[in-house]
């Protein structure tokens, strides 16, 4: 397991409105670390992304599935 965070990306208020099933679905599953970022933090962080907004969890992680399945 490597934790390398991931980001959630919207494009626009519409694809904005799935966030809040995504928060609900991570506090229910005791992941509390998951942040909004606007287009402006989401250019500090990730200056290659282009969006209006952004769900950032720095907690989530990769795993090798086939080693993990050895």
């Amino acid at each position: 397991y490597k934790k390398c965070g991931k980001i959630f990306i919207a494009q626009n208020d519409l694809e904005y409105q799935n966030f809040d099933t995504l928060l609900s679905l991570s506090k229910k599953n005791n992941l509390n670390d998951l942040r909004i970022l606007n287009s402006h933090d989401l250019l500090k962080l990730e200056p290659n992304i282009s969006a209006k907004y952004g769900l950032l969890s720095p907690s989530s992680g990769i795993i090798d599935s086939y080693n993990f399945l050895q």
